[in-house]
């Protein structure tokens, strides 16, 4: 998996208007490319935007990640300065397990550490 990270500065007061534009329009495009899996825009609270976006493959992160920049500067140009980009490899991971998976999971281990009687 590879992820793409962009930070931006928002002019003051305006990342709630950058969040939606982004979900309206951003969003649906980046979904549909090939070696698409998630995408997350976060507001640090200090006028800032970072958006980190995951792809199966360099490749696929990189190409989102020009989509991506001609998108904003088409429909957000108005709201932000120019992008901090970082493209990388996820070297370590974690999703919580679903709950179905917990409980199999703490029963193979509970039936792993007992004792014979």
């Amino acid at each position: 998996m590879f992820a793409a990270i962009r930070r931006y500065r928002v002019k003051s007061g305006n990342t709630g208007e950058l969040m939606r534009r982004v979900e309206q329009g951003l969003v649906p495009m980046l979904s549909i490319q090939r070696g698409f899996v998630s995408y997350h825009a976060i507001d640090d609270g200090q006028d800032g935007a970072i958006s980190v976006s995951i792809y199966a493959n360099r490749a696929a992160a990189e190409g989102a990640n020009e989509s991506a920049a001609s998108w904003v500067t088409q429909n957000l140009g108005d709201l932000v300065g120019p992008a901090d980009v970082t493209v990388g490899e996820v070297r370590v991971s974690r999703q919580p397990l679903t709950s179905s998976a917990a409980r199999s999971s703490v029963g193979e281990k509970s039936r792993q550490t007992r004792l014979p009687s």
